[in-house]
Formats: C-alpha cells, sequence, structure tokens
C-alpha cells in the first residue's frame, strides 16, 4: 500500500477536510494498489435502534419568577420554571473571589482564523421553533417594561435574524455581527456593523446608547467574554439589561474547550456565563440571574 500513509491501519479513526469542513472518518480498506477505502457514516447508521421506556413517575413543575426588568422594575416571568436546576443556578450563588478561569479554558478544537469559518453566508435557524417562540417571548416581557417606540436594543454576534418579537416597538436596532450579507438581511435591523470580536472585543458605539443588550447562542463562541461583557457594560444605559441566551447546540469545533466539556450541563454554562456577568466588569452588573 505505496499510497497509505506510514503506520495507517484498517479500522483507526481519521480527520479528513480542513476547519469546518472537517470530519471524522474510519478506514475502512486498504487496497493493494495502495488507494483507501473511508467510511464517514456516523457509528449507528444502518443500525435499528430499539428502545425499552418505562414510566416511573413525573416530578411538579412549578412555573412563574420574578426577576428584575428595565429600569429596576421587577418584572413577571409567567412561564419561566422556577424548579429548574437551571433557574435556581445562580440562586444565592457564592461568587468566585477572582476571576476563575484561564487561556486553557477559551481554546477550541479549530484555533483556524473565525473569519474562514463563518465566512460563507448561513440563512438558517440554529435552534428549533419552540426555542424561538421561548426567546421571543422572553424578549417581549422585558421590552414590554421598557418606553414604547423610544427605547434602543443591541444584538450582538447577530445574523439575519435576532429573535426579537414581531410587534417590536423599538425605536433603534443596532446588530453587529460578521457576515454582512446575513446583517444586511435582518428585516427588523435599523444599523449594522461588521465586526469580529473575538478579534476586537471593542463595540462601535458610544457609552450608555443601549436599554437592551442581546445574544442568542453565540456565548459559547466568545474567546475573550470578559473584555466583551465590559463593553456590553459601558454601552448599556442606567437601568437596562442584557440577555445571554444559549442552547444545547452548538459548532463544536468553534466553542470554547470548558462549554463544550458537558454539552448537557444547562446550570454549569449558567454559572460560567454568569461569571462574565460579574466580573466583565468586576461589580458592574447588578441582578444577575438565570431562568
Amino acid at each position: 500500500a505505496e499510497k497509505a500513509p506510514a503506520g495507517l491501519r484498517e479500522g483507526m479513526k481519521v480527520n479528513i477536510g480542513n476547519g469546518a469542513k472537517r470530519m471524522q472518518s474510519v478506514v475502512y480498506k486498504i487496497n493493494h494498489d495502495g488507494s483507501i477505502v473511508l467510511d464517514v457514516n456516523p457509528p449507528l447508521a444502518g443500525n435499528t435502534l430499539i428502545f425499552d421506556i418505562e414510566f416511573v413517575g413525573f416530578r411538579e413543575v412549578d412555573r412563574g419568577m420574578s426577576i428584575m426588568g428595565w429600569g429596576g422594575q421587577p418584572v413577571t416571568v409567567p412561564f419561566a420554571i422556577a424548579s429548574s436546576p437551571v433557574s435556581q443556578a445562580l440562586q444565592d450563588r457564592k461568587w468566585p473571589a477572582e476571576w476563575p478561569y484561564s487561556k486553557f479554558d477559551f481554546r477550541r478544537q479549530d484555533e483556524t482564523d473565525d473569519a474562514l469559518f463563518y465566512g460563507s453566508p448561513r440563512l438558517v435557524s440554529h435552534i428549533d421553533d419552540g426555542a424561538i417562540g421561548a426567546i421571543r417571548k422572553f424578549y417581549e416581557v422585558h421590552f414590554s417594561q421598557a418606553p414604547q417606540d423610544d427605547y434602543a436594543v443591541l444584538d450582538i454576534c447577530s445574523s439575519w435574524i435576532s429573535h426579537y418579537p414581531e410587534n417590536l416597538r423599538a425605536k433603534r436596532v443596532a446588530i453587529t455581527g460578521m457576515v454582512e450579507e446575513e446583517l444586511a438581511a435582518n428585516k427588523q435591523a435599523s444599523e449594522y456593523h461588521v465586526k469580529d470580536l473575538n478579534t476586537d472585543p471593542k463595540l462601535p458605539f458610544g457609552d450608555g446608547e443601549f436599554d437592551f443588550v442581546t445574544n442568542v447562542v453565540s456565548v459559547d463562541y466568545l474567546i475573550k467574554p470578559r473584555e466583551i461583557f465590559t463593553e456590553m457594560h459601558r454601552v448599556m444605559k442606567p437601568g437596562g439589561v442584557a440577555i445571554m441566551s444559549f442552547s444545547n447546540r452548538c459548532f463544536p469545533n468553534k466553542a470554547i474547550s470548558m462549554w463544550v466539556a458537558d454539552m448537557s450541563d444547562g446550570p454549569g454554562h449558567c454559572k460560567i456565563v454568569g461569571d462574565y456577568f460579574r466580573f466583565g466588569p468586576e461589580g458592574g452588573w447588578e441582578n444577575i440571574c438565570s431562568v
């Protein structure tokens, strides 16, 4: 097998491609002429899975939470599950005395230029309809507290959709993101700014310009979160609200290492983002909570 790399054996796992196109495969066969047959199917492909499921009980759900909203006013979120581990993750939390993370926590599988990975427009939804609906309802609860037709919102790491309510009544909707074609397609935005916050976390706005700062399913990709959250605080008006939404979906090769260490740890992810608020800037944010 002259064409096969030295040491390659049938059954070995290998990666093919680069960057966003990298995928794992298995060496299925090495032919006599040196050519290689690779199997790129997922491990369970072609198998029929049969499960036995036994219902053992259910847990009572405590719905409804009161949290701090715009202008320091309490706001009720009627659909929030108050008894969930996520909603309780930051309650009575003993915050770290100092910034608890190192540069190793922000390493990624793919450290190539983000512009290469995100360069092609992705005009798709990265979360399902249920999640989008829940985020829109949450935004609506908060936005309704501010003077209608007179408040300003900023969506960072944005795209062609900001998941804002369809009846949004903001005076200004600014968005930042990496792909101009996606930003230009955002119908709710009144302005957009092409910006790679992992390269330069400085936001292109003055102090105290926004009532709300939002982000959907991108906080797990930030490698300079402390600087970015400090910038969010700088451009926020006194009494404003910042909302970070995230899920258990991501591009694992571009998400930071401590995030993908356990993708099922929702409360743990809340504590990570809570620390970003706590230390970006230190003592700058108040009423940090998770829902």
